[in-house]
């Protein structure tokens, strides 16, 4: 209570189970803090991620408003998680969330029971230097944005994003970049392709991976692809031959 913050530093973790009502910074450095039961924080001034987990977890209590819904997210790092209960409508709304260096993760724990759904609701999303990673645990019928926002399964909804969108710096389980439907929310694509700069793959996501799995790396005309990942660990390089390479998604890794 009062203008004071909360830090949560050092390994362990703090269970928040009532009302807390303090209205400075909640900052996350490192171990757990979760809020269950009749745990909230909504009156928290912004949320300053650089490192532990905060838990939103409504196993114990189903509530749909445990973090303040406009205070900014500021991610160096970390991991923002949602889980839900079976059988049940999961629902929460946080702030905008500014990618300001390294990677924070925002996780979704959604089971596959009957009749589960999952909503977080985002106020914005942006960029200075960091990446955004979107996670879930669920696989199969259930992926991440998979059926529309009335069916089954974890959607992530984020205010101002045009539908079709690509997000060039958040990615879907650490691997391609997130794409965004304003029926389904972050998703992603269901193909990524091996670069070929002989051939039109005008819109598609792509890959130029270590043992280059067919494919010309040079280009023999001008060419737009909506994103590209580049292994880490090829020797191979893109010859654009005089050519020029669009990355109309703007994501490239």
């Amino acid at each position: 209570t009062g203008a004071g913050g909360l830090r949560k530093q050092g390994g362990g973790e703090v269970w928040l189970t009532g009302t807390n009502d303090f209205a400075g910074a909640l900052q996350m450095n490192a171990g757990t803090l979760r809020l269950l039961s009749n745990g909230t924080v909504t009156a928290a001034s912004d949320l300053r991620m650089e490192g532990g987990t905060l838990i939103i977890d409504n196993t114990r209590g189903n509530l749909a408003d445990r973090l303040p819904d406009t205070a900014n997210i500021v991610g160096w790092g970390g991991q923002i998680s949602l889980i839900g209960t079976n059988s049940t409508l999961t629902s929460e709304r946080i702030g905008a969330v500014r990618a300001e260096r390294g990677t924070m993760t925002i996780y979704m724990d959604i089971p596959g029971a009957l009749g589960t759904t999952g909503y977080l609701y985002m106020a914005g999303i942006s960029q200075e230097q960091g990446m955004i990673n979107f996670t879930h645990s669920n696989v199969g019928t259930y992926w991440l944005g998979l059926n529309p926002s009335n069916e089954v399964g974890p959607h992530i909804f984020i205010d101002g994003l045009a539908d079709g969108a690509t997000i060039p710096y958040a990615t879907i389980n650490g691997a391609g970049f997130a794409r965004y439907s304003t029926a389904r929310g972050v998703y992603a694509p269901l193909t990524i392709e091996e670069f070929n700069g002989a051939v039109d793959q005008t819109g598609l996501e792509t890959r130029f991976s270590y043992d280059r799995l067919g494919g010309s790396d040079a280009l023999t005309a001008p060419r737009a692809i909506n994103t590209i990942v580049v292994s880490n660990q090829t020797d191979s390089f893109i010859d654009l031959a005089g050519n020029s390479l669009t990355l109309s998604g703007g994501g490239y890794r």
